[in-house]
């Protein structure tokens, strides 16, 4: 599957087809192994907030290889991601343009996963380049550090969720103004209602946030984490362990019944 695939490169399948945890904790090992981070060469390594990204073990890895995991705030990889600003974009494009041309040289067949990589070694190696990943850390603003980046425009859209909900008095106000509909006065906000608010049920998990992976909060947090998941599992366990030892007493206790109830009948 990996036959003819970029140099150096790696491929670990999942039972899912996601990233899981185990997966890029292989994966960063692979990373070490040619970054080569050191006591005198620590290395800053940026990520989204993923689950896969936040483990025990990867902290300990990370640790232990001088690495410092970072992850982005929620909602904003599409500027400040510099893969995603310089990188992926124009590989897609070339990826679809490497498919499109094997198709036509090869009529009647589909792209499978053992031509997969071949093709798109051909998309990675002419694109692909160190240049186009340093202009993603310099139009992100992560290097060199540039804090106004970001214009007012960027932000404008959250504006319509920063507003305040309107008071009684200007609901009042708006229903009790008319207008003139085929030479009929009607209520503005019968032709156009005031939007109402939807309750959405509770969020299941937290919203994430930017955090420093490698700190001794986040790990803490992630080992009470684990330890509530096994004290979960281990009480499921107990009760059935429980459950299953009281039905095999009911059942001993019928089979010894029985007997007694037939040498009545007799």
């Amino acid at each position: 599957m990996m036959r003819n695939s970029p140099i150096s490169s790696v491929g670990l399948p999942s039972p899912s087809g996601w990233m899981d945890c185990q997966l890029f904790v292989k994966y960063m090992e692979h990373f070490i192994k040619f970054a080569k981070p050191s006591v005198t060469n620590p290395l800053l390594l940026l990520v989204d907030g993923h689950r896969s990204h936040k483990s025990l073990s990867l902290i300990d890895l990370a640790r232990e290889n001088h690495i410092t995991i970072v992850t982005f705030p929620p909602h904003i990889s599409h500027r400040l991601q510099p893969l995603d600003l310089t990188v992926f974009g124009s590989l897609k494009t070339a990826y679809n343009k490497v498919i499109d041309g094997w198709l036509v040289s090869n009529p009647g067949k589909r792209v499978t996963d053992y031509e997969m990589t071949k093709n798109f070694a051909k998309a990675y190696n002419k694109v692909c380049s160190i240049d186009k990943a340093v202009k993603g850390l310099q139009v992100s603003g992560i290097f060199p550090l540039n804090r106004d980046v970001f214009t007012d425009e960027d932000f404008a859209p959250s504006a319509a969720t920063d507003q305040p909900p309107p008071s009684t008095a200007t609901l009042q106000a708006t229903s009790q103004t008319s207008l003139c509909v085929n030479k009929q006065r009607v209520p503005v906000n019968s032709v156009s209602p005031y939007p109402h608010v939807h309750t959405t049920e509770p969020r299941k998990r937290r919203a994430e946030v930017a955090a420093v992976v490698t700190s001794t909060a986040v790990k803490k947090q992630l080992e009470q984490m684990q330890n509530k998941r096994k004290r979960s599992a281990e009480g499921v366990s107990t009760a059935t362990v429980t459950c299953t030892r009281k039905s095999q007493k009911k059942v001993t206790r019928k089979r010894t019944s029985t007997p007694a109830k037939k040498q009545e009948e007799v």
